[in-house]
């Protein structure tokens, strides 16, 4: 059975937000919407990430289905997609694409692959 985390602070918190492109050598707060490259996400942009996860996940899903989020006070912004619609342990599963592209002149957009399932507790990240 695979290892399941709470959706929120991995896609949001720790991670939108956990994953790929932390560089193991470095002791850093995985953050899920990529690697740090220099750019960071304030509070207010995780907010507005947070929500659109949120609506992505209790919309109908549908593959290709997604959800901008824009900070204007920032210039950072990004798209979460719905990938992929699976079944796991009789769960309701939904591969995630996370596209986050800074405002920092030079940085380099990054992209995540989350995958998440509901429980009976929520949305959690399947690792």
């Amino acid at each position: 059975m695979p290892k399941m985390r709470s959706a929120w602070p991995a896609l949001i918190i720790a991670g939108f937000l956990v994953f790929a492109h932390a560089n193991a050598a470095r002791a850093q707060i995985i953050n899920p919407f990529g690697v740090n490259n220099g750019s960071q996400l304030t509070k207010d942009d995780f907010t507005l990430g947070r929500a659109a996860v949120t609506k992505l996940l209790s919309d109908s899903p549908a593959i290709g289905r997604y959800e901008d989020w824009s900070n204007p006070a920032t210039g950072n912004h990004g798209r979460l997609t719905i990938t992929s619609l699976y079944t796991q342990n009789s769960m309701p599963c939904r591969k995630l694409n996370s596209l986050i592209e800074f405002s920092k002149k030079g940085a380099a957009p990054s992209t995540l692959v989350i995958d998440v399932c509901k429980t009976s507790a929520g949305w959690k990240v399947v690792s």
